[in-house]
């Protein structure tokens, strides 16, 4: 609620803000309905950055979106470390019994680089210092 918000900014004099606005951490079972307005009610009413949680698994545009109403900093942990897991496992089982680490990484890392850069054009970040 907005006025939650303002208190307990006032009270803390937190660097910044993750509210809910109705994301959650982990993979959606459903497209999650953010809460747009309450989103541009709490930017209005409060000058702190604000965090998007649970970045993972909300569409694109909607990412977009909260981005235009006051979102500073978009969380996507579970995407990058399910990436990391996920091609770990599928390179280990490209490769004979006892790979050698530096041969295994740097495909791993090569795809969540992906992942990440991807991330950073949906938040319109790219070409940005």
């Amino acid at each position: 609620e907005v006025d939650k918000a303002i208190e307990f900014v006032e009270i803390t004099q937190v660097d910044s803000l993750a509210i809910a606005i109705g994301t959650a951490h982990g993979f959606y079972q459903s497209k999650p309905e953010l809460n747009f307005k309450r989103l541009a009610e709490i930017n209005t009413a409060i000058k702190t950055p604000l965090v998007l949680h649970g970045g993972t698994g909300i569409p694109d545009e909607d990412i977009r979106t909260a981005i235009s109403l006051g979102i500073n900093k978009v969380n996507v942990g579970t995407i990058i470390h399910c990436t990391y897991i996920n091609e770990l496992k599928a390179e280990l089982n490209r490769r004979d019994a006892n790979p050698y680490t530096l041969d295994v990484l740097p495909p791993v890392i090569a795809k969540i680089k992906e992942v990440v850069k991807d991330r950073i054009r949906v938040c319109g970040s790219n070409n940005k210092v």
